[in-house]
């Protein structure tokens, strides 16, 4: 596999692990943030409000029992606990603003509308009491703290209360707010993290799986270029012991020539010889040619006529059968076309119709067959010849191979070429044979569309 297409999977692998990674940050970065939002609204807001409110009842009730002191003392003890009934009733006021500083919610201003009256009617209550025993009237203090006091310092002290409550809940709440984005962020950052795991998981075991597979595929490319390197390193010395015979036998036919310069009969043998010598050495160049320009032979979109296709070879291989004195035969041939070039089906068919011709011998039938099968054209060239070895039939479409009947002549490349052309374009081909009986040689091109 290309490296260049293993760029973005593994790109989008690494991609996902990342944003799971990231995405597990922020959730938890988000979370953290709420939960400080949410533990702000509890420490600058819920519990300064319960403390301060604690603090202007337990100092107006230290008011309360200071004066209630003061009565029950001795004039000269007396003093003593008023100091401390002023005290108290400067920092319930000192609260009192403190408190109001803070941000209230709607319910509790709504609340602290009413509570703040009563704080106010409670301490001015203390207040009178404490100017009435300052001014030696312990019966006017005695008369507000038994009928006036009570009522205010309950009031106060149940609004407080209400609000300390409320306080109470909000913090309860805010509480809860917290564990709950707690857990939440807890779970996300653990499923993210899960997933980011998978990922990671995932990716090295495609990784390991794709460097393995590459290293398999480096090994088969490896192993390909050998057999390329030994086929061509065949190919290479084919080629030169089947050239170098043509043309030893050519040299040694000009060189008889200039020997018998005066022997005209000789020199027309000589030279003779040396043309079908030179003519064989073409054959073999284009058999090399033809087999090298099968990739090329056809484009997309082209058609050929079956029947102009078998009567173009069939006169040309006429001459070559009466030579050989061998009938060729032609049955009804369909009206169709095949989806390949002219070339195609004429290399093919007169490879078969050459050889069937060459290698039948004197006095064999040579019958050439067309049949429509499906979306396919099937051509048969059938002879009457000696047939072939059932051990050859398996290997006779490799390049090289030649049949027992060759006598040594060609590279062995025209059942090859066959093979490579049918291939090429989406068709097949066989042979089928009984020693002693002739052969059947076939190939398969698919139809042109209508």
């Amino acid at each position: 596999m290309p490296m260049r297409s293993l760029a973005w999977p593994i790109t989008l692998a690494f991609a996902l692990v990342a944003a799971a990674f990231l995405a597990a940050v922020i959730v938890s970065q988000r979370s953290a943030a709420s939960i400080h939002v949410t533990v702000h609204e509890i420490t600058d807001d819920a519990a300064p409000a319960i403390e301060h409110l604690a603090a202007m009842r337990a100092e107006i009730l230290q008011a309360q029992l200071g004066l209630s002191r003061a009565l029950a003392a001795a004039e000269s003890s007396a003093q003593g606990e008023l100091s401390g009934v002023r005290r108290a009733l400067a920092q319930v006021e000192a609260e009192v603003q403190a408190y109001r500083g803070l941000r209230l919610s709607a319910t509790e201003s709504e609340v602290w509308s009413i509570v703040s009256r009563d704080i106010a009617e409670a301490v001015d209550t203390l207040r009178r009491a404490q100017v009435a025993l300052e001014e030696h009237d312990r019966d006017r203090a005695r008369r507000i703290m038994d009928q006036e006091a009570p009522t205010a310092i309950r009031h106060t002290t149940g609004g407080t209360l209400a609000i300390i409550r409320h306080a109470a809940n909000v913090t309860g709440t805010a509480a809860a707010r917290v564990e709950e984005t707690r857990l939440r962020a807890v779970g996300i950052a653990a499923g993210l993290s899960a997933l980011a795991l998978v990922l990671t998981a995932i990716l090295g075991t495609w990784l390991v799986r794709t460097a393995i597979r590459f290293g398999q595929l480096q090994a088969a490319h490896q192993r390909m270029q050998q057999e390329r390197l030994r086929e061509l390193e065949l190919f290479g010395a084919r080629i030169a012991h089947d050239l170098r015979s043509p043309i030893t036998a050519a040299l040694v036919s000009i060189s008889s020539a200039r020997r018998h310069q005066a022997e005209p009969e000789v020199i027309d043998r000589a030279l003779e010889r040396a043309r079908a010598t030179v003519q064989r050495l073409s054959e073999i160049v284009d058999g090399l040619y033809e087999f090298a320009r099968v990739a090329h032979n056809s484009l997309p979109g082209q058609h050929t006529s079956v029947r102009e296709a078998v009567t173009q070879t069939v006169d040309e291989a006429l001459p070559l059968a009466e030579a050989a004195n061998v009938t060729l035969r032609v049955g009804e041939v369909p009206a169709a076309l095949v989806a390949v070039s002219p070339g195609v089906v004429a290399s093919v068919l007169s490879n078969l119709v050459r050889n069937a011709i060459k290698y039948s011998g004197a006095g064999a039938v040579v019958s050439i067959q067309v049949d429509l099968r499906e979306r396919l054209v099937r051509f048969e060239v059938t002879d009457t010849g000696p047939g072939i070895p059932a051990a050859q039939q398996e290997t006779l479409f490799e390049p090289f191979v030649r049949g027992t009947a060759s006598q040594g002549e060609g590279l062995g490349l025209g059942l090859a070429t066959v093979k490579r052309l049918t291939s090429a374009f989406g068709g097949a081909c066989g042979v089928q044979s009984v020693e002693g009986q002739g052969s059947l040689f076939w190939f398969e091109l698919p139809l042109a569309a209508a």
